[in-house]
């Protein structure tokens, strides 16, 4: 039974062009039985082994870069989620401040918190 798998790296990220992958491959790769692989040369085994590494060599670039990419968009979150939490409070302590009737939703910051508590962030 061959099979046909084709593996495609892109540089495609919708959030930051500063991204620097240049990788953009599209490798067909044959699935080959232990029959087939057991009649090829060493040198040929060679070279299917080192095709394997690039690929694999390749696919973990771009996933170390968008590892990196979430982990900033995830401190962009959390740092948003910190200030709409001071302003909040801000918000909060003048209407105290002023004798106004509080008018502020505060579960977004318990929200917040409980989330950084259960994440061990905060």
């Amino acid at each position: 039974m061959e099979q046909e798998v084709l593996i495609r790296v892109t540089n495609s990220s919708p959030y930051k062009a500063s991204l620097k992958i240049h990788a953009f491959k599209t490798t067909k790769w044959r699935r080959r039985s232990a029959e087939e692989l057991e009649a090829l040369s060493l040198s040929s085994l060679r070279v299917l082994k080192k095709e394997i590494e690039n690929i694999a060599q390749e696919a973990s670039g771009e996933l170390v870069g968008l590892l990196q990419e979430r982990q900033g968009l995830q401190e962009e979150v959390d740092i948003r989620s910190i200030t709409i939490e001071q302003l909040l409070k801000f918000a909060e302590r003048r209407q105290v401040q002023l004798g106004e009737p509080l008018a502020i939703q505060m579960s977004v910051v318990r929200n917040h918190q409980e989330a950084n508590a259960e994440s061990g962030l905060g």
